[in-house]
């Protein structure tokens, strides 16, 4: 199961996050075109990263950090 590799990689994780991933992998794999190992590895690492290991959907910044540097 996804849910178990998810907890692997981020032990502190939110179980909500993790069990949304879940019931949500078959179309999560068909919608972004996973279909190889690698390309799952690297979407995985992206969405551990981004999420703060499954932590949160929320963006901590305000935004501003991504506006044009001057």
């Amino acid at each position: 199961m996804i849910s178990d590799l998810l907890f692997h990689i981020s032990k502190s994780s939110d179980k909500s996050i993790i069990n949304n991933i879940e019931n949500l992998w078959d179309d999560i794999i068909d919608i972004a075109k996973l279909d190889s190992d690698l390309r799952i590895a690297h979407f995985l690492a992206q969405l551990a990263k981004e999420s703060d290991g499954f932590k949160t959907t929320e963006e901590y910044a305000s935004g501003n950090a991504y506006r044009d540097w001057e």
